[in-house]
């Protein structure tokens, strides 16, 4: 399961577990995004630029919801908007993570974080 939809439960809202679609076509079918009803993906699931959740790749955390993923300690991350073209090459997805030589070297957190001293 990375899919959730919020639904009403009382008077107030909780996340279940939805089986597949994408959160552009559900928040479709109840008129709203994720957080006023929609879809978000669940904790370990990111979502695609086309509104799918897929697990998270080796070397990110996804925290869910809709917040972008972040690097764990010890990789380093980037997108096509900070990195050279030749860093996508055989890479399938929005994100190309690269296992560092030192793990010191990379703190983790936000895409292209680098430990002080150092740069991507």
């Amino acid at each position: 399961w990375t899919t959730m939809r919020r639904v009403p439960k009382g008077d107030t809202f909780v996340w279940v577990y939805t089986q597949g679609g994408r959160l552009a076509s559900m928040a479709e079918d109840t008129g709203a995004g994720a957080e006023a009803g929609g879809c978000t993906c669940d904790v370990g699931a990111r979502s695609t630029a086309s509104g799918e959740c897929v697990p998270c790749e080796t070397g990110l955390t996804c925290l869910g919801g809709e917040a972008p993923p972040q690097a764990q300690r010890g990789y380093h991350a980037g997108t096509p908007a900070t990195y050279p073209s030749e860093a996508f090459a055989g890479v399938e997805g929005e994100y190309s993570v690269f296992k560092c030589v030192e793990q010191e070297w990379c703190p983790g957190g936000t895409m292209n974080a680098c430990a002080d001293g150092r740069e991507g």
